[in-house]
């Protein structure tokens, strides 16, 4: 199970620094949502010192002025450009402002997530025993894992949870055969809990795009970190093929996910799935104890093993599998 410290080492932000950097507003109603957001935040910040971002986003969420009734929307929709940012590469192609490089075809990684998949799908063959469940809405693990299978380097290739997809579109370079014919068809679910980036709920239905469209233009299918929050209907069934994974899996690598007390059915999800095998759990993080005492909270008698977070675990990867 990956969480938001999985991908700090490629820049992207913790949870706590979610309203912290600067934002490129790259349309007219981007910039409104930036700037009606983040004034949002100075204000509550000014009033509430010690709360961190979460804290913010529940407030807004739950509350039932008419302030917040406004503001929950540009809300989301600046977390969506937030985490799509770093993605993507803006510039002037035939006249026009394009945007390329925000689609999950892309091999650019960082050099610790390069090092941390090498490792696991050499100690952890055959890649069809793995089970990939994500509360991040990036889409570092499908730029990891590659689309389709390949065999230099080795990558098993991912899917959605559904076998071999055709996906609904995608930007790429230029003129880029990947284009033409966007699909997945891996063999290794990856189970996104909280939504993508690059998924939009159209005419009631999930669709998902071969890259972070739909978080640029304000419609991307994410669940924002609050509490209470309940898991809607086009997730339901990633949740249940997740609680299935975790019925018969042999052990959880848990990288980066602290456990945070506000995420109820990710506590749910995991006392129903591991209650009865109890698999042992390796926990990679840089306040492993603090997880370690939430977790064996969540689960009397589980083993737990702990190392430091990613890059300085990155070590440690073979004695998972030994």
């Amino acid at each position: 199970m990956l969480g938001a410290g999985f991908c700090a080492p490629a820049g992207l932000p913790l949870g706590a620094k979610l309203f912290d950097g600067s934002v490129v507003a790259h349309s007219k109603r981007a910039a409104r949502d930036v700037q009606r957001t983040l004034s949002a935040w100075e204000a509550w910040r000014a009033k509430h010192p010690g709360d961190a971002a979460e804290e913010f986003i529940s407030r807004v969420y739950e509350s039932d002025s008419l302030e917040s009734a406004a503001l929950w929307p540009s809300l989301v929709r600046f977390l969506g450009y937030r985490l799509a940012q770093p993605f993507a590469t803006f510039g002037r192609y035939d006249g026009k402002t394009s945007r390329w490089r925000d689609n999950i075809f892309e091999a650019r990684l960082c050099v610790a997530h390069e090092v941390w998949w090498d490792s696991i799908l050499r100690f952890a063959m055959p890649a069809e025993r793995l089970t990939v469940m994500t509360t991040n809405w990036d889409i570092w693990v499908e730029r990891a894992l590659r689309p389709r299978a390949m065999q230099r380097p080795y990558r098993p290739g991912f899917n959605y949870g559904y076998g071999a997809e055709r996906l609904a579109a995608t930007t790429a370079y230029p003129r880029s055969a990947w284009r033409k014919d966007p699909q997945v068809s891996g063999s290794v679910p990856v189970l996104k809990l909280h939504g993508s980036l690059n998924w939009a709920v159209e005419n009631n239905e999930l669709v998902r795009y071969g890259d972070l469209r739909p978080a640029f233009r304000g419609d991307a299918a994410i669940v924002p970190p609050t509490k209470r929050k309940a898991t809607p209907r086009w997730l339901s069934d990633i949740w249940r093929q997740a609680a299935v994974a975790l019925t018969t899996a042999d052990k959880l690598v848990m990288v980066g996910y602290s456990l945070p007390e506000y995420d109820e059915e990710v506590y749910r999800l995991l006392r129903e799935g591991l209650c009865e095998r109890l698999p042992p759990v390796h926990v990679f993080d840089p306040n492993v104890d603090k997880v370690v005492r939430r977790l064996t909270r969540l689960l009397p008698g589980v083993s737990v093993i702990s190392h430091p977070g990613l890059p300085e675990g990155l070590s440690e990867i073979a004695s998972v599998f030994a």
